[in-house]
């Protein structure tokens, strides 16, 4: 029998070179003051991703009409500019709301005009199988932060809840590894 996907079965991380040094530096004492188990910055927004939306594919045919019936044919196009290009992460919002702040600053200092680098550094989506081996790995590639989503305060609300926000991104390239040897 072979068991149902699981939509926890996947992988994926913000690379150490993501986060920019004023930013590790601007929060790094507070989180280390937390009783948490993360040291760092990275581990500390990795450890609060609880999705990934992975892009949809859809592919154009063009209608030929062959004695008054019209026939479907594949596009002519490579199958890259298909591809929406883009994905969502979703994470859990941690009291204080310091991981959003922490990725609000990162997009904030992302397109200031004083840095230097036009991309984040690539990214790996990995699924897994249901034991936890990697399958397939979908590598990002030239990655860059377009948006992220907003925060809902408010006052009539005094109970903890688990609350989300997430991040939009733009890939340029994509590569497809199989790591099924």
């Amino acid at each position: 029998m072979i068991p149902n996907a699981k939509n926890n079965n996947f992988f994926i991380t913000f690379p150490k070179q993501f986060f920019y040094e004023e930013i590790i530096k601007k929060y790094n004492f507070y989180i280390q003051r937390l009783p948490n188990p993360y040291q760092n910055i990275p581990d500390f927004i990795n450890s609060s991703i609880q999705g990934v939306s992975f892009p949809s594919v859809e592919m154009g045919t063009v209608d030929q009409t062959l004695m008054d019936d019209p026939v479907k044919w594949k596009d002519g196009f490579n199958f890259e500019t298909h591809l929406t290009k883009t994905f969502t992460i979703t994470f859990k919002l941690f009291e204080g709301y310091i991981n959003y702040w922490i990725m609000f600053d990162q997009l904030r200092k992302f397109y200031h005009l004083d840095t230097k680098n036009e991309f984040f550094p690539p990214m790996t989506l990995s699924f897994l199988d249901n034991t936890g081996f990697e399958l397939i790995a979908f590598k990002f590639d030239q990655i860059i932060m377009t948006s992220i989503s907003s925060l809902d305060l408010s006052y009539a609300e005094n109970i903890p809840e688990f609350q989300t926000f997430s991040i939009d991104f733009h890939y340029n390239y994509f590569s497809v590894e199989n790591r099924l040897n």
